[in-house]
């Protein structure tokens, strides 16, 4: 996990989960408001990695070295419910399963689509049986990620939905008389 630190996306419950599995990794960097705490949980084990905030490009890169991209927003936020989260653009970027949280909003997608797995938010049982999942079904997990980079060509990628935005924008111009200039 590369991103805000915050505990309403349930990480000290992934820290927890994470430190009662002895053979799993995680690899946790960034910053964000409940850094300290989070952080402070996850010095206690030996299988949890730490870093900072880190460029751009290195978050990627430990996002591609993943199994899956964790994705758990806390559904009473209407931010949450609402938002399209980065995170589940860079798994389908990155040809990775994702879990997500049900009732985010981006639950729906995941489960039309079979690119990750959807647990309710909060429950550390459901979220440890989808890591199971995943990681003792490693063909069923790459076939996520491949419809994952699949929905990401077909639809997702920056040059399909830069010509969605534009044509989205000229759309609400011309509707208020206002000339758009190529």
């Amino acid at each position: 996990y590369a991103g805000q630190l915050l505990i309403n996306r349930g990480l000290l419950e992934l820290v927890a989960l994470i430190g009662r599995q002895p053979d799993w990794q995680l690899n946790l960097a960034g910053f964000g408001g409940d850094a300290e705490q989070i952080m402070d949980a996850a010095k206690t084990f030996d299988n949890i990695s730490l870093s900072c905030a880190v460029p751009y490009e290195e978050a990627l890169r430990m996002m591609r070295e993943a199994q899956v991209i964790y994705a758990l927003y806390d559904p009473s936020l209407p931010n949450h419910r609402y938002a399209s989260p980065n995170k589940l653009f860079e798994a389908m970027m990155l040809a990775k399963p994702i879990i997500a949280a049900s009732g985010t909003g981006i639950d729906r997608l995941v489960e039309r689509e079979g690119i990750g797995l959807v647990v309710p938010y909060g429950d550390t049982d459901a979220l440890e049986q989808a890591l199971i999942f995943l990681s003792q079904n490693p063909v069923q997990s790459h076939e996520m990620g491949l419809r994952a980079r699949k929905c990401y060509e077909n639809s997702y990628k920056w040059s399909k939905m830069e010509c969605e935005l534009l044509a989205f924008y000229r759309q609400v111009l011309d509707s208020r008389g206002l000339k758009v200039e190529a």
